[in-house]
């Protein structure tokens, strides 16, 4: 595949698939700059990712339950928190856009899991929390894959010949979700 060709591809898909259109041609301009990356628009797109992310939290919240019980807390008390970089694949029937602005991708969750004792108004162990979400993936390719995009096929190791060739350059995707906040 040419670089004229990639770049009339990713231009036809920019209104179907907007961040694989922004990453691709981000590519093809060859800065090797790092791009940001859309979280809060993959958290949408993608509800394995946003599960992922929830079963996360709440497992973070019961953990601070469990630590402030341990204490003895009769106030509030804050945890702070950070998951571990996990691997998330966005698999193209759950988003076609994100199957191919990043395929597999690293995430993870830091925030904060505010505890509260029982109280007179409230017999139970409560909690509230505030956490982001960061997205990193290293823009590349496999090598082993294609995809048809409008009437180009679109190969890996093509994509890899216009980095070799000094046409176009990989780069990192990052980005960081708003501030959530809950329950």
């Amino acid at each position: 595949m040419t670089h004229e060709a990639a770049t009339s591809a990713a231009e036809i898909m920019k209104g179907k698939w907007p961040d694989a259109s922004k990453n691709l041609l981000h590519f093809l301009d060859n800065s090797g700059e790092p791009q940001d990356i859309n979280v809060d628009q993959m958290l949408t797109d993608l509800p394995g990712l946003n599960n992922a992310v929830t079963q996360n939290v709440t497992a973070k919240a019961e953990e601070a339950v469990a630590a402030a019980q341990q204490s003895g807390a009769t106030g509030p008390m804050t945890y702070p928190f950070t998951t571990g970089w996990q691997g998330y694949y966005a698999d193209p029937s759950e988003s076609q856009n994100w199957f191919y602005a990043t395929g597999g991708f690293q995430h993870n969750t830091a925030g904060t899991v505010t505890v509260y004792p029982p109280s007179a108004d409230n017999p139970e162990w409560t909690y509230s929390y505030d956490y982001q979400v960061n997205v990193a993936d290293r823009y590349n390719w496999d090598g082993t894959k294609s995809t048809q995009i409008g009437p180009f096929t679109v190969t890996d190791a093509s994509l890899q010949e216009l980095h070799r060739a000094g046409i176009a350059q990989e780069y990192d995707l990052v980005g960081d979700s708003e501030v959530m906040s809950g329950p």
